[in-house]
């Protein structure tokens, strides 16, 4: 008994192992002996795990398994290997093969491989050496085939696997119970004079045994054997020592076929049914069944029978989890045959049976008994239907007709049956869960049926009918048919007037890049959307101009995903959703400051049409670009939660020209999804431009109730009185449920909606107040007020503002008061009146400019502002006590510096005209008339006459006359003169302005003269302030000689000094007649001719040999 609960345990963990993979266990070869070509060998082996079989009727199938014994080349190399024998089957524990004749000598191995799945184990070298056999030895068994036992060893046909034994035991049987007549075999050597031994390998423990003969070469099967697989192996010895083998199994096991129903004996058709095979650790399943069988389990409903080997079975049921047979019966067992269950039935199949009790099948696998069978009943649950109008009016009745069809169900005599239990359920519209009918009103059930009378339909929607059918028993499976009703009220037309809200957002560029003129990186960068919605504005933040009004033309794209600065020409990928030009004539308006100096600082606003803007998603990261016309207005916008700061700048201009840095800053205004309802209001009063839905509040149950109903929802009319200064929006229309509409005029219109069904028609109105931004204008926007202190204002008297009225009326006002060094306690409201009054009075306290603007309070976007500038300022007065300056002509004059007795006094002076003089300030604003070099180009003293005009904060004080007189200054040219020894030089200068100036009065001073040659004139010598330039002058000499001056001339003798003049003089000498020689002349006798000679030529001639002399 113990050996039998040992082996009982190794095949518990012999199954285990199959559930986890295939292997080929070699269980016993005899490589010590020595074999010969021609001798036998036999590989006892036990395949373990599942190996296939596919196509049972032929073995011989490519798709089945099949084990090949194999001989390996000399030295145990497989690469050219020999076919010892084949056996096409999932399961064999022998291969028997013969040694090929002309055998080489050498060492050896064989294989045994599998085909399906390919797995392969090897035995160890074994020695072969030059003799040979020429047979094997045979046996022949006492065994004789009938109902319990087989012989398949006998005729010799098989003598690759050949076994005896018995498959047919009960599934009790522990070990072998074999008649006496059965226990014999007689093994035949193939040579008497070889030895024969024989022994008994259990193959599923592994252990051999050596059985002794009973009579010479007959054998007995031990007694007692445990249920299993053996081997009985039949070595034969020659005189040398060769061994030649030949072996058979001898089999007992059980025939078991297990089968039973682990679910319900009755189950619904559709229902997975589980089945078992018994204990398969104890021996009262198939676990004692041989490892060669398989079974063919038939559902007995039409479907396919399944096919598992041996090991296929307990690999499933000894998994974990197990995985037992199922099967699905789609179809009720009862029938029109009369038949209430399936028959299942589980055939067991092995070699060598009897099937006919005449001789076993060796070869095929055949039945082997009659197997199990299963009933099982299967019952169909009913199909719960009626019929149900999808819609009807809200005063007709409710009809639920039934039309269940009937299950089947076997009765406990054998019959089938197809009795229904109904139940009707109903679910209101406002109701969370369905109330049995019978509990809200007994009388709605009629018959089979559920008739609701319009006189208890006491709400509209959908109404959940909801019937539920069952078998009485068998299958008590549950069939529910739900139904939904829309029940229309007679029409209630009502609508809410429905404002997006809108979100604005920051956006910061480029937070590292603070200065330049790029403004972005390689990368891009990207704004986020804070809401669902359209992208209706961008706005834009300089403080600073540009040069031209003309050179502000930005255009916007906008991308969806990130897009790097270098890739933004064009439609990148495809992602390009929105672009658009603004012009600069687009700035002429509200979104910005356009002057004659360009576009100044504050915010520039770039609209975008609800109808063309871009629809952006929450989460979504979207590339905002802006272009300019410079090449120096590129940028990408993203956006920064964390940092809210103005954070990079650009090169710009101030309107005087100068250049400064120009700091940008930019958000978006989104209007949000109206579906989404985050920042979404009712309202009766909107502002111009506004986009609201009309969002239908009707009483209508729509279609929803039942997706598959026809598209019967309400039709809609919408009227808008007065119907002018509206617009439709995002493709809606005056017939869609919830119109988006845009209005471009101020008013009060009434909206109207009329919703019509089948039930009836109804309208409902409206009215919603468009209002427009304020308007607000002051007469004048600066003003001043001269000497005075204090000045009270009451501004319902003077300077009184303009406020628009009706629907663009201000909600409220606000005055301010502001300027450089104005303080709180500078001005003060009067008479009870405040800053929140229309119309206040203020009194200004002290003098100074004074900013007072009025803002007009707006229900729509731009509250706007009207300033006016007061001026409370003292008149100034010039205080100079010195009026004028004397300076002369071409001499530079002193700096004239103004004096005020109000500080911050701004001074303008211009000068009288005088054709006289030159070179002169014409006119000036700064607090001084400055040095200059003026020219009188007359002989006599010219006036300049300024007239110096003081104003402080726009008074303007008396004029103050400065006049500078210019003194003439002599401007005489060079002279020349030539006179006679002795005569007297005069030359008195004469005035010809503005050539040559000689202002009356003129003196002329010059130093001693020089003569040329030296000392030869005489009497010429220095003199100061003389009226004229003369003196008598005296050449000793025969030759003339130059006297010249050099004269300063001055008006006076402290008046205007001219430049100096040279006068040169050239002194002849005086000629002398040398004597005539006396000539006595006879009467009426020719004189001698007479040559007069001077002193001059004399010396002329004695110069000029002089000269000659000194050259040569």
């Amino acid at each position: 008994m113990n050996m039998i609960r040992t082996k009982l345990a190794i095949l518990f963990m012999f199954f285990c192992v199959l559930t986890f993979s295939q292997s080929i266990n070699l269980v016993n070869f005899n490589s010590s002996d020595t074999y010969a070509p021609g001798s036998g060998v036999s590989v006892h082996i036990n395949p373990t795990g599942v190996f296939e079989l596919a196509n049972p009727g032929n073995l011989q199938d490519a798709s089945n398994n099949s084990f090949v014994l194999e001989l390996s080349a000399p030295g145990g190399d497989f690469t050219n290997t020999t076919i010892l024998s084949t056996v096409h089957d999932f399961y064999t524990p022998l291969l028997n093969g013969v040694l090929p004749a002309g055998l080489s000598a050498g060492q050896y191995k064989l294989r045994i491989r599998s085909t399906q799945p390919a797995l392969s184990v090897e035995t160890n070298l074994f020695s072969v050496n030059n003799s040979s056999y020429d047979s094997v030895p045979s046996v022949v068994s006492s065994i004789n085939s009938d109902t319990f036992f087989s012989e398949c060893l006998n005729d010799g046909t098989n003598t690759t696997n050949p076994f005896i034994g018995s498959l047919n035991q009960t599934y009790s049987a522990q070990t072998t119970n074999i008649p006496t007549s059965y226990k014999y075999f007689t093994v035949t050597p193939s040579n008497e004079e070889n030895s024969i031994s024989v022994k008994l390998i259990d193959i599923e423990s592994g252990s051999a045994t050596t059985i002794s003969p009973f009579l010479n070469y007959t054998y007995e099967i031990p007694d007692n054997l445990s249920v299993g697989t053996y081997n009985f192996e039949v070595n034969e010895t020659d005189a040398d020592g060769n061994i030649s083998v030949f072996s058979y199994t001898f089999l007992f096991h059980t025939s078991s076929t297990a089968l039973a129903n682990l679910s319900s004996e009755t189950v619904c058709v559709g229902e997975e049914v589980v089945f078992g095979i018994g204990d398969i650790v104890s021996n009262l399943g198939i676990t004692n069944n041989y490892m060669g069988s398989y079974y063919v389990i038939n559902f007995g409903d039409g479907t396919t029978p399944e096919t598992y080997t041996q090991a296929e079975l307990l690999a499933r049921y000894s998994a974990t989890p197990a995985d037992p047979i199922t099967h699905i019966f789609n179809q009720p067992s009862c029938n029109n045959s009369g038949s209430s269950s399936f028959e299942v039935s589980k055939k067991l199949y092995n070699k060598g049976v009897n099937p006919t009790g005449s001789s076993p099948v060796c070869d095929a696998y055949s039945p082997n008994g009659n197997g199990t069978t299963k009933d099982v009943a299967t019952a169909e649950s009913p199909d719960a239907e009626f019929n149900l109008n999808p819609e009807q009016c809200i005063d007709e009745d409710i009809r639920a007709i039934n039309a269940t069809i009937a299950g089947s169900y076997p009765t406990s005599n054998g019959s089938c049956a197809g009795e229904v239990n109904l139940t009707w359920e109903v679910k209101k519209p406002s109701s969370d869960d369905f109330v049995l009918a019978f509990l809200l009103n007994n009388n709605w059930l009629v018959g089979d049926d559920l008739i609701i009378p319009a006189s208890d339909i006491d709400e509209p929607g959908c109404w959940e009918i909801k019937l539920s059918a069952q078998n009485p028993s068998g299958c008590l499976q549950e069939d529910i048919e739900i139904k939904t009703v829309n029940v229309e009220d007679i029409p209630d037309a009502d609508f809410n007037i429905i404002q997006s809200g809108s979100l604005v957002q920051d956006l910061n560029i480029e937070p590292n890049n603070t200065t330049g003129v790029g403004f972005i990186s390689g990368v891009g960068n990207v704004y986020t959307a804070g809401h669902t919605g359209k992208l209706t504005s961008v706005s834009m933040f300089k403080n600073g101009c540009t040069q031209s009004p003309y050179s502000f033309q930005p255009t916007i794209k906008i991308f969806q995903g990130t897009v790097s600065y270098g890739s933004v020409t064009g439609n990148v990928s495809g992602n390009l959703l929105y672009e658009k030009q603004y012009p600069h004539q687009y700035w002429n308006s509200s979104n910005s400051n356009l002057d004659s100096d360009g576009v100044c600082s504050g915010w520039f606003t770039m609209e975008i049409p609800v109808e063309d803007a871009p629809t952006l998603n929450s989460g979504t990261q979207y590339t905002i670009h802006l272009k300019a016309s410079g090449s120096s207005n590129n940028f990408i916008a993203n956006i920064d939660p964390g940092n809210t700061d103005i954070n990079f700048t650009s090169n710009g201009y101030w309107a005087d020209g100068s250049q400064v840095d120009l700091v940008v800053l930019m958000k978006t205004t989104m209007l949000t999804d109206p579906t989404n309802g985050e920042l979404d209001d009712e309202v009766s009063q909107i502002c111009i431009n506004d986009v609201v839905t009309l969002t239908d509040a009707s009483n209508i149950v729509s279609v929803e109730c039942d997706s598959a109903l026809p598209n019967e929802d309400p039709t809609y009319q919408w009227s808008i009185s007065p119907n002018s200064g509206y617009s439709l929006m995002d493709s809606t229309t005056l017939t869609s449920q919830n119109p988006e509409i845009s209005f471009t005029s101020v008013g009060n219109y009434t909206i109207t909606q009329t919703v019509t069904t089948s039930c009836g028609s109804d309208s409902y109105s409206s009215n919603l107040e468009v209002l427009g931004d304020p308007t607000v204008g002051l007469p004048i926007s600066e003003i001043t007020y001269c000497s005075l202190s204090t000045l009270d204002i009451d501004f319902e008297s003077e300077i009184t503002p303009i406020y628009s009225t009706g629907f663009i009326a201000p909600t409220d006002y606000l005055w301010t008061v502001s300027g450089t060094d104005i303080t709180s306690s500078d001005y003060t409201f009067l008479n009870g009146t405040t800053a929140t009054d229309p119309y206040p009075e203020i009194r200004l306290n002290t003098p100074g400019i004074y900013n007072i603007s009025v803002t007009a309070g707006s229900n729509c976007k731009n509250p706007p502002t009207a300033t006016v500038s007061i001026t409370l300022s003292q008149t100034p007065t010039i205080t100079n006590s010195v009026n004028s300056q004397e300076v002369c002509s071409n001499q530079a004059s002193t700096q004239f510096n103004f004096m005020s007795d109000v500080d911050g006094t701004t001074y303008s002076w211009i000068a009288a005209e005088n054709e006289n003089l030159t070179n002169y300030v014409n006119s000036g604003t700064d607090g001084f008339i400055p040095s200059q070099t003026i020219s009188n180009l007359t002989n006599i003293e010219q006036d300049l006459v300024y007239t110096i005009t003081p104003d402080a904060d726009g008074c303007e004080g008396d004029p103050f006359d400065y006049t500078m007189t210019i003194q003439p200054t002599p401007v005489i040219a060079d002279k020349e003169i030539t006179i006679c020894d002795g005569e007297l030089l005069e030359i008195s200068p004469t005035d010809d302005s503005p050539t040559e100036v000689v202002p009356v009065g003129t003196t002329y001073s010059w130093s001693e003269p020089t003569s040329n040659p030296v000392g030869i004139v005489t009497g010429g010598s220095s003199a100061s302030y003389e009226t004229s330039i003369s003196q008598l002058l005296t050449n000793s000499t025969d030759f003339p000689a130059t006297l010249t001056y050099t004269v300063t001339p001055k008006v006076g003798s402290a008046g205007c000094e001219g430049a100096p003049f040279d006068v040169l003089v050239t002194v002849n000498p005086t000629v002398g007649i040398k004597a005539i020689p006396t000539q006595e002349l006879c009467n009426g006798a020719n004189t001698l001719g007479v040559n007069f000679e001077t002193s001059l030529q004399e010396n002329i001639n004695n110069r000029i040999t002089k000269l000659l002399h000194e050259i040569g």
